[in-house]
């Protein structure tokens, strides 16, 4: 992301986090599947992209042996270190993990016909319900990046090192360099990473939870151990205190980041999709900050924003973001299953379930000692527009169109689309900087926001997502998931590939490019 704008230090932040990604994911019918790569532009407001989508070549399912499942977490990052990202994605009911070589251009060269690498790991390899057990970056500090893969059906996160030294070969896990896992939570459906500082010494925030309780383990991501038990050796463990938190999801989402804005600070960012509201309404949901000093223990929560209404599930997911251009770190957090009044069939509003809404969270409510509630002043609210959308299901970051500021990119994955009513379709909404820091209401600027809606014949285009710049051009992409039903009741898992450029929010009819 170019972002000089904001600051070297938003831009050292917004690189890692943009490696890590933020991925929501569908937990749908475990039905093995065929997989896609579709190569979208963005269309204007409201257009589905045109054009044909072609099944990636058979191979991959040739050479897997087996075809994929829908795809849970999604990826990006320069695996292999030639200077292009390439794309990550897990398949968990073949247990598997691929890693396609990029760059992936608009037009021209075609593009990936098979993985250059496949992970194989064991049934839900990859998958969790909040789409955040996929991790591509340099944990290790050795300047390649590595893996970090969470299981939460084998309660386990395995970490491979340096994987592109090893394309065009079949991973195993035991070629794993560690293996963490723990036999009292279940552990890797929430998997975070931080740089660390010194360099090289950065750690893992791994998030467990057990029918009883819910905790985030931290453990040093370096040197690699072979074998790691968390319940015995993680270095720290946090835990949400206050009554009612014991099944919260604490440890939903996570990320590392430098909230206060002074290097020898870190910061962890976590949410609890589950807890309770400030006055104790069930599933609010809520976000904690939790700070250190250089090597000190976190210690307790600092600061925290919570949901403002029961069932909302504030924080089930959340990302980083200037979204004010201050050069200070701020907050994106969904509460997808938030009820509002919506047009009804006759046109008249009515109350809807699960519409969704993100909150922008200035990094003033982020300062230690402060308890702000979702929707409360200063806190800037973008909401779905449709019964069931879902609106938050996935949030990033991302300069696409090349100004230096940093954009919003939002999925609905429930939208309905093009195929009409209880469609399902799903659509993302690319919101530009100045719409973010605008004081216009959001329903009244919300048609200038870039709409994108499923290429035809995807369903639940939203679900997961990762942003890079994906074709070399120096402008963020965005890689969005989605998934359809094939011929014989097959799901079929989709990637599509939603460019940026300086005319992003403003460029003409979409195309789409086929790969062969």
């Amino acid at each position: 992301m170019k972002d000089g704008r904001a600051g070297e230090r938003i831009k050292g932040e917004a690189a890692a986090f943009m490696t890590i990604l933020r991925k929501a994911a569908f937990a749908g019918a475990a039905i093995p599947t065929a997989a896609f790569l579709a190569i979208a532009s963005g269309g204007p407001a409201g257009d589905a992209p045109g054009g044909e989508i072609e099944r990636l070549r058979p191979i991959c399912a040739r050479e897997l042996g087996t075809q994929w499942h829908v795809v849970f977490d999604i990826a990006a990052a320069d695996v292999d270190g030639d200077g292009r990202a390439d794309l990550v994605a897990s398949s968990p009911e073949t247990g598997r993990v691929l890693v396609f070589r990029g760059p992936f251009p608009r037009s021209g060269a075609p593009g990936p016909e098979a993985p250059a690498l496949v992970v194989e790991g064991a049934r839900g390899f990859g998958a969790s319900a909040n789409g955040q057990s996929l991790v591509a970056a340099d944990l290790d500090g050795s300047g390649a990046v590595d893996l970090a893969i969470g299981n939460v059906e084998a309660r386990t996160v395995h970490l491979f090192a340096d994987v592109g030294k090893s394309f065009g070969r079949r991973l195993a896990l035991s070629d794993a360099a560690s293996e963490i896992s723990s036999s009292e939570f279940r552990v890797g459906a929430s998997v975070a990473a931080s740089r660390g500082r010194p360099a090289g010494q950065g750690e893992l925030a791994i998030g467990g939870s057990s029918d009883a309780s819910s905790c985030l383990f931290l453990v040093d991501a370096r040197p690699l151990v072979r074998r790691v038990d968390l319940d015995a050796s993680a270095r720290e463990r946090l835990a949400q205190s206050g009554a009612g938190n014991e099944r919260a999801n604490f440890g939903w989402a996570a990320f590392f980041a430098e909230v206060d804005g002074r290097e020898a600070d870190e910061a962890l960012v976590v949410s609890s999709q589950a807890a309770p509201g400030k006055n104790g309404e069930p599933a609010a949901g809520r976000v904690d900050v939790y700070r250190r000093r250089r090597g000190a223990p976190f210690g307790e929560s600092s600061a925290v924003v919570f949901g403002s209404s029961a069932r909302d599930h504030f924080g089930r997911t959340i990302a980083p973001i200037d979204f004010d251009g201050d050069g200070r770190l701020d907050l994106a957090a969904a509460a997808t299953h938030a009820r509002r009044d919506v047009a009804g069939p006759g046109g008249a509003r009515e109350p809807a379930k699960n519409v969704g809404e993100v909150c922008l969270v200035p990094n003033g409510l982020l300062a230690a000692g402060r308890a702000s509630a979702a929707g409360g002043a200063g806190i800037r609210v973008l909401r779905g527009a449709e019964r069931d959308e879902r609106f938050g299901w996935f949030l990033s970051q991302g300069d696409f169109d090349g100004d230096g500021r940093a954009d919003l990119l939002v999925t609905g994955k429930f939208a309905t689309g093009a195929s009409g009513p209880g469609g399902q379709d799903g659509q993302a909404y690319f919101v530009p900087h100045a719409l973010l820091k605008g004081d216009r209401p959001w329903e009244g600027v919300r048609a200038e926001a870039r709409i994108v809606r499923a290429p035809a014949g995807v369903r639940h285009f939203g679900l997961t997502g990762a942003v890079s710049d994906l074709d070399g051009d120096g402008v963020d992409d965005a890689a969005i998931g989605g998934m359809s039903v094939a011929e014989g009741g097959a799901v079929e898992g989709h990637v599509a590939i939603v460019y940026g450029g300086k005319d992003f929010f403003r460029a003409g009819e979409a195309a789409v490019r086929r790969i062969r």
